[in-house]
């Protein structure tokens, strides 16, 4: 599957923003600055404090960017399958996960469930257990 990068996007969003990833008091002491008033913006990213909803709405913009443009290079099975994937449905032998970030490509569940056998079938031809 093709896979659309964010990361560059996302970096640039946590550049003008002042934002960074700290999970310890001495990751956030290096990344500082001076005289900046914090919060905790979700998911250990920190951020100024006033900016972080205006942070995560333009990740939000990036991620329908990112889901647009992967419809357009992928076919919806390829998309079904990689999440999938992704979750290891094949060792829970549920896709339910599955089914909740595929809802952001317009994949019903109808879809995921017709293409499930054929996956399954596949993980088990390919011994991938």
């Amino acid at each position: 599957m093709k896979h659309y990068n964010t990361e560059k996007a996302q970096t640039a969003i946590f550049e003008k923003f002042g934002a960074f990833f700290a999970f310890s008091d001495d990751q956030f002491n290096a990344k500082k600055v001076e005289g900046v008033e914090y919060c905790d913006a979700g998911a250990g990213l920190i951020a100024p404090v006033g900016n972080s909803s205006k942070i995560w709405e333009e990740i939000e913009n990036i991620q329908k960017i990112k889901v647009a443009w992967e419809l357009e290079n992928n076919t919806r099975q390829d998309i079904i399958w990689y999440n999938f994937g992704n979750f290891e449905c094949q060792i829970s032998m549920d896709y339910l996960d599955a089914v909740d970030s595929l809802s952001f490509y317009g994949i019903t569940e109808k879809e995921v469930d017709d293409s499930w056998p054929a996956y399954f079938q596949m993980r088990i031809d390919n011994d991938h257990f």
